[in-house]
């Protein structure tokens, strides 16, 4: 989650009405270049299309709503509840923090004790819960439909990565939930992002792995089945992100600089369920060469 003074310098970003560009503070321009966001003699300035992508990053990234007014100073409902009749008004989603995993493996808690996780059900629960360190494998998905039907996921993973531990990236709180997760991982466990295969998916893939060591699952080969199906009023909206990660391809690895390129050059965009749903196997993308 972004902190205070991030929130207010991106607002203040946002609401810049001028021409000529403002300076901002060290503590929001790598979140600028993550985004694609450059200076222009030191200062930013924002177009309609720019400031989209921005809380678009913000909320899918850090589960912040730059559009919503926050107060810092709200409780959750059971601590608002000593207080006041009526513990609704806390403000928080009863669910809206806590992690959602599946798969066809073990979720290890810090109490000893840990949830058989089978295709058949969603386990959640809370981050300060889970014992991090005995997570060796994990795959963090875009959408929430691979965690409903994970059993169609795992069929088509390599097979080394079939006991994975599979999570819900998720929006807002649980998004902010995710990356803490994420950062606080041991180094010797494997991280593996699954998005759409589309400009966008590729663009937050890259951007959320080069924090870590990670990897991309991508589909080996596309059949000509999902081809058809390919969203090309969806790659052109995304444009701005297709030109951010081609810009930035050489820094990447020969086999995701090739994906890159072909992305472009065949405006593919398509969904993680066409991907599922046809049973295209899935292959391990480096980020970086090894």
């Amino acid at each position: 989650m972004i902190k205070y003074q991030q929130r207010q310098q991106l607002i203040k970003l946002l609401n810049y009405s001028g021409d000529k560009g403002i300076p901002v503070r060290k503590s929001i321009v790598s979140l600028l270049d993550e985004v694609g966001i450059y200076p222009i003699r030191g200062k930013y300035l924002l177009t309609e299309q720019g400031k989209k992508l921005l809380k678009k990053y913000i909320y899918d990234f850090h589960g912040e709503d730059l559009d919503k007014t926050v107060s810092y100073e709200q409780q959750n409902r059971f601590d608002l509840a000593k207080q006041i009749p009526d513990e609704k008004r806390g403000g928080f989603s009863v669910f809206g923090s806590l992690l959602n995993f599946s798969g066809n493996t073990n979720l290890p808690f810090k109490d000893g004790s840990s949830a058989i996780i089978t295709p058949n059900y969603v386990v959640s629960c809370k981050l300060e819960d889970i014992e991090l360190s005995k997570i060796t494998s994990l795959i963090v998905v875009e959408n929430g439909t691979n965690i409903i039907r994970s059993r169609e996921l795992i069929e088509i993973l390599p097979e080394k990565l079939m006991s994975s531990l599979i999570l819900f990236k998720g929006y807002k709180d649980n998004a902010a939930q995710v990356n803490t997760l994420l950062e606080s991982l041991s180094n010797d466990c494997g991280i593996y992002y699954f998005f759409d295969y589309d400009p966008s998916g590729l663009f937050m893939m890259i951007n959320l792995g080069l924090r870590k060591k990670s990897y991309l699952l991508v589909p080996e080969r596309l059949s000509p089945e999902v081809i058809s199906l390919n969203k090309h009023s969806y790659f052109s909206r995304q444009n701005s992100h297709m030109q951010s990660i081609y810009a930035r391809r050489n820094e990447l690895s020969l086999g995701l600089r090739q994906r890159i390129e072909e992305m472009q050059q065949k405006e593919y965009a398509i969904t993680q369920e066409n991907i599922v749903a046809h049973g295209l196997k899935l292959e391990v993308l480096a980020l970086l060469d090894e």
